[in-house]
């Protein structure tokens, strides 16, 4: 019983409208994974973008800092990673989502899944700009084989290390 709710979560999930259209923290989170669960998108835009769409004045501005920054150099500035599914390959399943601090003006989506058979964890932290949820941080625990590396905070990690 608990795989046919799984799988119904992840069918509703991989339906789910753009990251753009969606209206909780939840759904939001939901939408990014969308196109990577589905095994007929030929490409997806990349997980800055997907985020971007979604994200506060602040880390839209240091996203497009990155983005620049990889134009002008042609290459990695700051990571050369998707930090939505924590590595450069993917193949997800098992995808999980909850929510902490649910009711407060600052909720936290865990998104808990496994990449090519790896468990990884990525948090996205809200906030409300206007009317609207915004991811003000992105949070990844990811893995090298076994080995757990240290947290990665994509904002911090963009304001820290300003391209350029």
């Amino acid at each position: 019983m608990r795989q046919a709710h799984i799988l119904a979560a992840a069918l509703a999930i991989a339906l789910c409208p753009l990251a753009s259209t969606a209206d909780t923290p939840r759904q939001i989170v939901g939408a990014l994974y969308a196109p990577y669960l589905r095994s007929d998108s030929p490409s997806i835009p990349s997980g800055l973008e997907l985020i971007g769409a979604n994200a506060t004045n602040s880390l839209t501005k240091a996203i497009k800092k990155h983005d620049e920054c990889q134009q002008r150099e042609q290459g990695i500035c700051d990571f050369d990673f998707d930090i939505i599914v924590c590595g450069q390959d993917w193949q997800l399943s098992q995808l999980r989502l909850s929510v902490a601090n649910g009711n407060s003006p600052n909720p936290v989506v865990r998104a808990q899944f496994d990449n090519m058979g790896r468990p990884e964890v990525v948090r996205y932290f809200f906030v409300r700009e206007g009317e609207k949820w915004k991811i003000d941080e992105v949070i990844a625990t990811c893995r090298d084989g076994e080995k757990i590396l240290p947290d990665f905070a994509l904002k911090l990690t963009l304001m820290k290390n300003p391209p350029g």
